[in-house]
């Protein structure tokens, strides 16, 4: 099984694209030492951005990232929680969410 991965940006009214080996975008040598923490970081600065958390929000999706997986909860999550909730409504919203779903 072939693992790659794709990129793309938008500028001056032209689209360019990446693809590459998943395998080669994380290393020993980078910050991130597997794929699901570069994931994690990407979406927790996202999040902290879009929705205005706090450190403690943060703290708090940090600690259900390493309990579920970047994978299990961003499908869980995606697009599932109103786009203004934000700061602490927005942590309230996660949790009663992962607990209807449970």
């Amino acid at each position: 099984m072939i693992d790659l991965s794709f990129n793309y940006a938008y500028r001056e009214g032209k689209y360019t694209f990446s693809i590459y080996y998943t395998s080669k975008s994380t290393g020993k040598n980078e910050k991130f030492l597997s794929l699901n923490d570069l994931q994690v970081d990407r979406s927790i600065k996202y999040l902290k951005r879009k929705r205005t958390l706090n450190d403690f929000n943060v703290r708090t999706l940090q600690k259900l990232f390493e309990i579920k997986g970047y994978k299990e909860l961003s499908i869980r999550l995606k697009n599932k929680i109103h786009p203004t909730l934000s700061g602490d409504h927005y942590i309230k919203a996660v949790f009663n969410l992962l607990e209807k779903q449970s």
